[in-house]
C-alpha cells in the first residue's frame, strides 16, 4: 500500500495573504478611526477656546454669551463647510 502525501501546500499563500491582509485592514482602519476622533476632539476645543476668547474680550458684558456662541459657530462652519445646512 502506497503512503499519502498530505504535504501538498498549493493554495497556502492565498489562505496566508488573506488572513494577513485581513488583519493589516483591521489595524488601518482603527488607525484612521482614531485619526478622526482625534481631529474630532480638536475641533471641539478649539471651538471652545475660540468662543472663550471672543465672550472674555467682548465690551458688553450681557452679551458676552451670544458673542461667544457666534464665534464658536464661525469656528465650526469655517473647518466643516456642511454644518450649518445639516450636512458634514
Amino acid at each position: 500500500m502506497e503512503k499519502l502525501n498530505f504535504h501538498d501546500e498549493r493554495g497556502s499563500t492565498l489562505i496566508e495573504f488573506s488572513l494577513t491582509i485581513l488583519i493589516f485592514l483591521i489595524i488601518f482602519a482603527a488607525i484612521v478611526q482614531f485619526g478622526y476622533i482625534l481631529l474630532a476632539n480638536n475641533i471641539v476645543e478649539t471651538a471652545a477656546f475660540e468662543g472663550a476668547r471672543a465672550g472674555s474680550i467682548t465690551p458688553d458684558p450681557l452679551n458676552s454669551v451670544d458673542v461667544a456662541s457666534s464665534a464658536v459657530d464661525d469656528y465650526i462652519v469655517k473647518v466643516l463647510p456642511g454644518w450649518t445646512s445639516g450636512r458634514m
